[in-house]
């Protein structure tokens, strides 16, 4: 019994399950079964066009390729971890960033290069103070 408690501690948070470890190595995901960020990006590559992480969750979700296990926000997870994957692969990320909310496959036409985010540069902010008013007119 203490075997499996050791095995599931030690597991805790990766997604193997301690029945997986105790057999001869951690089983591969069945056959069909898809994670969230490999059924995103089958999704978006058979689109062919950008899409928000709400309609990937739906059209995931209707062609059976992976359903939310319950979270409440489904759609903020699966926003996170696309651009968690862009940021820290780059140029090989599955993901490109389409539009501010939106995103593509990697090859898609369109999207925007890596590192840009969807991003528009800041607008410079007007001076303050003494320096943004005219003086005032004699008289």
């Amino acid at each position: 019994m203490a075997g499996k408690a050791k095995a599931a501690r030690a597991t805790k948070g990766t997604g193997v399950t301690a029945a997986a470890t105790a057999e001869e190595g951690a089983a591969p995901p069945a056959e069909g079964k898809l994670s969230a960020l490999a059924a995103a990006a089958r999704v978006l590559a058979e689109a062919g066009t950008a899409l928000t992480c709400r309609q990937l969750v739906a059209v995931m979700a209707v062609k059976g390729y992976w359903r939310s296990p319950g979270g409440k926000t489904p759609e903020a997870t699966l926003h996170a971890a696309i651009s968690t994957e862009i940021r820290k692969k780059g140029a090989a990320a599955r993901f490109r960033k389409a539009a501010p909310g939106r995103f593509a496959a990697a090859g898609a036409a369109g999207v925007l290069p890596p590192g840009t985010g969807g991003r528009t540069p800041a607008k410079r902010k007007r001076a303050s103070g003494a320096d943004a008013r005219p003086a005032p007119a004699a008289g």
